[in-house]
């Protein structure tokens, strides 16, 4: 029998494992009972959080609309693959600007169930999934950095298992993982690839070809679900180079260079060049606004204080409670952030991958704050310090709490109910109300209103569609004649004009706006207006 499976207690009765236990957190709580008030605390805040994940997973599940503007659109070309790049000088005008491996995952699962899961209950449960692996693999990084921490100090696997654990419900309580975690978008499948890249070279760590080659397939799958998840290669590649392996950072860079090409090179072949345009030049056709960076910047410090003071502090005076790949995969992620944040339709999600290196480093400083071999910021894991670290992430924690779970459109069924029985195509800022009716959308008005800016795409055939009174319904989130908001950015100054001269308001449903043809007395389902 191993000395590993008696230590844990393998060769007892589960009665006497129980007493063992009972008797180290008896002596836990009289030795030091303000960490053990403080480690009850935060399990408390932690199980709302997690609550609070779970009922918006239920809530993502069951509803058959969108509640993110994108869904819509990635659902559509999971289930009509042969859609996506095609010319968007062709209606449907669709820009397709992200690669096709959530769209392949989701419409695979779509063909083996069918229509006995709903189509966004499907693509939700991806996203989900992909958040529930994230969060594991969170935990499973702070447990192998705890053993790769060159401080000379040790942890003691229970704490370490704990302050994964830890680590992992921060990650799901987060405002990013309880909308981006749910939603059927591309981000999350690409985040949890991404960091199962870094947890691969981690547990790995041998400088073999069989860790560049885990590192270099999970790295070129994570590019393939979303192209901006460039901060794990980049860490992973100049990890290799300060460990000493050159020649590893040269196969890793060279393997996953390669096959991305090779990829992005069937892909243009097969769509007649298409997906080169809709995949690298529609992205780069968008410009990056200083305001917009600093707007998100300071989003993002706002929502996560205490996680970045923590991942600070640990980064300029403790470096060695957290492995050379976390530290440089933080850092690499915030630099990618502040990059890309800028252009428009840019959102909060951008950090994501910031937001999780985070929660590694917090979930390292817990393990060396529990730990009584660690030092910490100059002292041993002293009472005071590991109340101190749990109680910092009980104050993050309960910030993220308050926060508004899903800010979704109200009135989506009613609208949906209006439109079902159009005659015609329908014009929607809300596609995704279209593909609940199994409709084919006719326009991305964001994206394309992006390439008429940059002089890619040309508006006019819409233009006329809509002064011909064409479309049987324009379905919009915001009044046409009335004060502007964001919703309006997604359309250009011509559409939205020929909309109020050729178009009458027909409904309003919670926040939609159902407008009809002006020159009809009759709506084109023959109800009057």
């Amino acid at each position: 029998m191993s000395s590993r499976y008696r230590a844990l207690g393998g060769d007892r009765g589960y009665g006497e494992r129980v007493r063992a236990l009972a008797a180290r957190t008896a002596r836990a709580v009289r030795s030091d009972p303000g960490s053990v008030a403080a480690l009850l605390v935060l399990a408390a805040a932690l199980l709302a959080g997690l609550v609070r994940y779970a009922r918006t997973v239920a809530y993502g599940l069951t509803t058959p609309y969108a509640f993110e503007y994108g869904e819509g659109f990635m659902l559509y070309f999971a289930t009509h693959l042969g859609a996506m790049y095609e010319p968007v000088g062709i209606e449907p005008f669709l820009p397709t600007v992200y690669p096709p491996l959530y769209h392949l995952l989701v419409g695979g699962l779509h063909w083996l169930v069918g229509d006995r899961i709903g189509l966004f209950a499907l693509g939700r449960s991806v996203s989900v999934a992909a958040a529930v692996a994230t969060a594991l693999l969170v935990a499973a990084l702070v447990r192998a950095s705890a053993a790769d921490a060159g401080d000379g100090g040790t942890v003691d696997g229970r704490w370490s298992a704990v302050a994964g654990v830890v680590a992992a419900g921060v990650f799901l309580s987060t405002p990013l993982t309880l909308q981006w975690g749910v939603a059927a978008r591309v981000t999350i499948l690409g985040l949890c690839l991404s960091v199962a890249a870094v947890y691969w070279y981690l547990a790995a760590a041998d400088g073999s070809r069989r860790q560049v080659a885990g590192c270099a397939l999970l790295c070129l799958l994570a590019l393939y679900a979303k192209q901006s998840f460039v901060a794990a290669p980049l860490s992973i590649a100049l990890a290799f180079l300060l460990a000493g392996h050159r020649r590893r950072a040269a196969e890793f860079v060279l393997s996953l260079g390669a096959a991305g090409l090779l990829l992005l090179a069937a892909l243009a072949a097969a769509t007649d060049g298409q997906a080169w345009y809709h995949l690298v030049v529609y992205n780069s056709s968008q410009s990056v606004e200083l305001a917009r960076i600093a707007e998100f910047a300071a989003r993002f410090v706002v929502a996560y204080p205490i996680l970045l003071a923590l991942g600070g502090a640990v980064v300029l005076h403790r470096r060695s409670l957290v492995p050379t790949v976390v530290l440089v995969y933080l850092v690499a992620a915030g630099a990618v952030a502040v990059a890309t944040v800028g252009k428009p339709g840019s959102n909060d999600y951008y950090f994501f991958e910031t937001v999780t290196a985070l929660c590694v480093v917090a979930g390292c400083a817990l393990a060396a704050a529990l730990s009584p071999d660690r030092r910490l910021f100059g002292s041993g894991a002293t009472p005071a310090a590991r109340t101190l670290v749990v109680l910092i992430l009980v104050a993050q924690v309960g910030l993220f709490l308050p926060g508004t779970p899903v800010d979704e459109p109200t009135g989506a069924a009613a609208t949906a109910a209006t439109i079902e029985g159009a005659d015609g195509p329908v014009l929607t800022e809300d596609n995704s109300l279209l593909v609940a009716l199994d409709r084919t959308p006719t326009h991305e008005p964001f994206l394309t209103t992006q390439l008429a800016a940059a002089g890619t795409w040309d508006q006019t055939p819409v233009v006329r569609s809509i002064e011909e009174g064409r479309y049987s319904y324009v379905v919009l989130l915001f009044d046409v004649e009335g004060d502007p908001t964001h919703h309006a950015d997604r359309w250009t100054d011509a559409q939205l004009e020929a909309i109020a001269e050729h178009y009458e308001l027909a409904e309003r449903n919670g926040d939609y706006r159902v407008y009809v043809p002006a020159s009809e007395t009759e709506r084109p389902d023959g109800e009057s207006s």
